[in-house]
């Protein structure tokens, strides 16, 4: 079971990540129906889809509720120990996310390692549309509050107001647990 304040951060990462809901594909992608719903999808289907895209010159492979691009996708498969057999439903692709806060410190910032502003700048390395809460290097360049992680690289943007997510984050602190 999903807690409320983790549900409430998933949704909100969710809503900008992938507008259209857990079947989106990138918008520009290549090479693959435009339609084509990932959420019904095996795992594996979702690779081959993937690579089809990327194969057909696709500036990115993101897929799902929460754009995984296949590298990410790959590795989280194995690192949850999945088959790819498995249906790339909402409940499987929320399970992912949350493996995905877990590397990115979910469980250090719960036991107080590390800040809110760490954590939620560890999550803004993992999801394009959640901004950087405080003055960071980013992937292209020094970063300011309210920039995406990968400010200048021409293709993605912060979405959301880093008071709000910094709130949705502190809110986790509520359960004491992961999820």
């Amino acid at each position: 079971m999903i807690s409320a304040p983790l549900k409430a951060l998933l949704d909100t990462i969710r809503r900008k990540e992938a507008p259209k809901g857990y079947g989106q594909i990138f918008g520009g992608a290549k090479g693959v129906p435009k339609d084509t719903d990932v959420s019904k999808l095996t795992l594996k289907g979702v690779l081959d889809l993937q690579g089809r895209m990327l194969k057909a010159g696709s500036a990115s492979s993101a897929c799902g509720g929460y754009q995984f691009i296949r590298k990410t996708l790959i590795a989280t498969i194995a690192e949850m120990g999945l088959k790819g057999s498995e249906l790339w439903d909402a409940e499987l692709q929320d399970r992912m996310a949350i493996h995905l806060m877990e590397n990115r410190g979910l469980g250090k910032y719960l036991a107080g390692q590390i800040s809110l502003e760490t954590f939620c700048n560890n999550l803004a390395r993992e999801w394009a549309s959640l901004p950087v809460v405080t003055r960071i290097k980013g992937q292209n360049r020094m970063v300011e509050p309210g920039e995406t992680y990968y400010a200048g690289d021409g293709l993605n943007q912060a979405h959301h107001d880093p008071a709000s997510i910094m709130g949705l984050v502190n809110a986790l602190k509520s359960t004491g647990k992961p999820a």
